[in-house]
């Protein structure tokens, strides 16, 4: 981990969110190894991609997951404190995984730095990306939520968006965040892209630990007092039970819900790295190299006459595909799923109806 904190001298902690499910990447994401635990872009899997991505800027690391997943998490992450992985009992969103890790960054680092981040995020470059979590932290320093937007590429319609028009006073590149916007529908998506004042919310975030608790404190208190309990005792015997009875009393919500929407002094900075929550298969192609007919191989494959497809192999046989176009055929475990490009986003209903028939044998 880095050995150089902030310009005030508060050390950061990189937080990342590594709970979610990754649906939508059935087969290869499964209940037993999800999205962030597999390899869907790259050599390594998502969440150590993660990790590596803020080695140089993050003087500690702490992982919040499920725990059923904080073995296999541990497995992956060696250079990780086995008591910085932390399993929540269940999912309650993001405020609670929030709040929680806020609570134990404050008990064991008053004052520390937080870089909140997903596990399963695209960001290129590395070096861009911590360069612009260093500027974050300055902004973060003086008693900013920070955030990160996206110039959007697009129109789209799949992402919630920030409005941010004008310069936050004494930093260059962030804005003062004036609302957060819901997902739009397509002629509301097409005004933002041409108004520019418009970013992609990344889900990314940075802010003092004090600075976050005081703000949960006024906008949320029950939430923020029912993590006080595994805050304090975070690395003793009296931990899990006391998070345990931290999660019965929370109810679901999300952090934009819960914080970002109320909050006063909300800056942006804008992103100048690339970005993709890899919502879908759709969008894997994206980030491999493709051959003279564009299409993308991964895995023990074989193609002839097929464009402009995606043929992917994880621990499932061999795929071959034979004069196809624009279509996404993955093999994983015990099952092949075989999908036009465009329909990735179907998978999470499939998944949803082998679930409900009890197919446990593929999910």
């Amino acid at each position: 981990m880095s050995s150089q904190p902030s310009r005030s001298g508060r050390r950061i902690w990189a937080v990342v969110m590594a709970g979610g499910s990754g649906t939508r990447f059935w087969p290869a994401s499964t209940e037993g190894q999800p999205k962030q635990l597999t390899r869907i872009v790259g050599d390594t899997t998502m969440l150590q991609q993660t990790v590596a991505r803020v080695a140089d800027v993050a003087d500690e690391v702490m992982i919040i997951t499920t725990a059923a997943l904080v073995e296999q998490t541990a497995r992956q992450l060696p250079e990780v404190p086995a008591h910085h992985i932390v399993g929540e009992p269940r999912g309650r969103d993001t405020a609670p995984c929030v709040a929680l890790a806020a609570e134990i960054v404050q008990s064991a680092d008053p004052g520390a730095l937080m870089v909140l981040l997903p596990a399963d995020h695209v960001i290129e470059p590395a070096a861009v990306f911590a360069s612009s979590i260093r500027r974050a932290c300055e902004v973060a320093e003086e008693g900013h939520l920070v955030t990160f937007g996206v110039p959007p590429r697009e129109a789209a319609t799949g992402y919630g968006y920030l409005h941010a028009v004008e310069a936050l006073a004494g930093h260059a590149d962030a804005r003062v965040v004036e609302a957060f916007v819901e997902k739009p529908d397509a002629d509301t998506a097409a005004r933002y892209l041409a108004d520019g004042g418009y970013f992609w919310n990344s889900g990314i975030f940075c802010w003092r630990a004090d600075v976050v608790i005081d703000e949960l404190t006024t906008h949320c208190p029950d939430l923020i007092d029912s993590m006080a309990g595994p805050g304090s005792t975070w690395g003793s015997d009296d931990f899990d039970d006391a998070l345990g009875a931290a999660y019965d009393a929370v109810t679901p919500i999300s952090i934009d819900y819960a914080l970002m929407e109320r909050a006063d002094r909300v800056a942006m900075i804008v992103a100048d790295w690339s970005w993709d929550d890899l919502g879908s298969w759709d969008a894997v192609s994206d980030h491999h190299p493709v051959d003279d007919r564009g299409n993308v191989r991964i895995g023990d494959t074989r193609q002839l006459d097929c464009d402009g497809t995606l043929l992917y192999q994880l621990d499932g046989p061999m795929v071959v595909g034979v004069g196809l176009e624009d279509m996404i055929v993955v093999s994983a475990g015990n099952a092949v799923v075989v999908l036009p490009k465009g329909r990735g986003q179907d998978i999470k209903s499939i998944v949803e109806g082998l679930r409900a028939e009890g197919r446990t044998d593929v999910l």
